[in-house]
């Protein structure tokens, strides 16, 4: 029960019908920390189903057939309620203060097995936990700050606690990974398929879409490059919240079996975004530093654009070889575990700006360079 390093790939070619504030707009207002908290509400909504679904989706028998014993699947029942408890205390937290907390939205998450439940799960804490260490410098109110870093710390546990579960490193770098808020947003949005009326829209604009190019690393004749494969659809009508999502992924398990399955959901609320696409390919060979990397943009790549790597507090560019939508760099050294991808304009020299990114963040898994025992 050993899954092999991941590429994760996000793509959203987004469609607005009305304005949305721009994040040095949303550094202006008042409400800076009613809004973030709204922030991390609907991401905990998110986490929350996600739980809620996959506990409800999947029996006992078969995580313990996928390997897990029981001490694994009491550690997982407890995280699901780690994430309701979140929701409703950020939900006391933005009543308290005077606001309508946003209400959980209609979701579409690639999950149609344990694996890949399990899988996603390592993402979704992951970028979770980037959320909240990227989001805390934004807080202004200190007992909103102490009340972020704890939930924070509870994120970074389920992380560890499911990464290790699925076979990976659980702490893959010595440092947390901060991500901005239109970074996470652009993530969280691709399994969002609607939201209601009454929540107030986020006031973020998600970055252009950008996707690795899938099975790198894989040999397309060895008998382990059997993968279990999913799509789910969302379709709608009308114009929902964060509609249209269609996802795509490769377990990273190598296993001896191929499955496919497919789901359609379809919506009817009104909302500005449509059209997101998220995508997870497997690589059965291991991603680590020095490895070529390749990635495909919803557009054509401007020449002399970077490939900028964020993995821990360590942000580096590499310039990237240009070829129309493509383009491709070598892993830099120091990079590690669940790790973001962006094209950027320039070289973002030790810090990313979110005014420089073309397009991003793809999702890497790099591998960790185990310390030799014998030095």
């Amino acid at each position: 029960m050993f899954f092999q390093p991941v590429l994760f790939a996000i793509s959203l070619p987004w469609t607005f019908s009305h304005p949305i504030l721009s994040v040095p707009e949303l550094l202006k207002r008042q409400d800076i920390d009613t809004t973030v908290l709204q922030f991390a509400l609907t991401l905990e909504h998110l986490e929350n189903v996600f739980y809620q679904q996959g506990l409800k989706n999947f029996s006992q028998q078969q995580f313990t057939d996928f390997g897990l014993d029981a001490n694994d699947i009491q550690n997982l029942q407890l995280i699901a309620q780690d994430e309701a408890q979140h929701v409703q205390f950020l939900t006391d937290a933005i009543t308290a203060a005077g606001s309508q907390p946003v209400a959980e939205c209609t979701y579409s998450f690639p999950s149609t097995d344990v694996a890949s439940f399990l899988t996603l799960s390592t993402v979704l804490e992951g970028v979770g936990t980037s959320a909240y260490l990227g989001g805390a410098p934004l807080l202004g109110n200190k007992d909103f700050l102490t009340a972020a870093g704890s939930i924070l710390v509870t994120e970074a546990l389920h992380t560890s606690l499911q990464r290790a579960v699925v076979g990976a490193v659980p702490a893959a770098n010595a440092f947390g990974t901060p991500l901005s808020a239109t970074a996470v947003f652009t993530l969280a949005a691709s399994f969002i398929v609607s939201c209601p009326d009454s929540n107030e829209p986020l006031p973020f604009t998600p970055f252009a879409s950008l996707s690795t190019s899938e099975q790198q690393g894989c040999d397309s004749s060895s008998s382990q490059n059997n993968q279990v494969n999913m799509t789910a659809s969302a379709s709608s009508t009308s114009t929902p919240a964060f509609a249209a999502s269609t996802a795509t992924a490769s377990n990273p398990q190598c296993s001896h079996k191929n499955t496919t399955a497919s789901t359609t959901q379809s919506s009817q609320s009104t909302a500005p975004y449509t059209n997101s696409t998220i995508a997870v390919a497997a690589s059965c060979g291991a991603l680590s530093a020095g490895a070529p990397v390749a990635f495909t943009a919803a557009s054509a790549i401007p020449s002399g654009s970077f490939v900028t790597f964020v993995s821990g507090l360590m942000v580096v560019s590499m310039m990237g070889q240009v070829d129309d939508v493509s383009i491709s760099a070598t892993i830099p050294p120091s990079i590690s575990g669940q790790s973001y991808v962006f094209v950027t304009s320039s070289d973002a020299q030790g810090k990313i700006d979110d005014a420089a990114v073309l397009f991003g963040p793809a999702i890497l898994e790099v591998s960790l360079s185990h310390p030799d025992p014998s030095s």
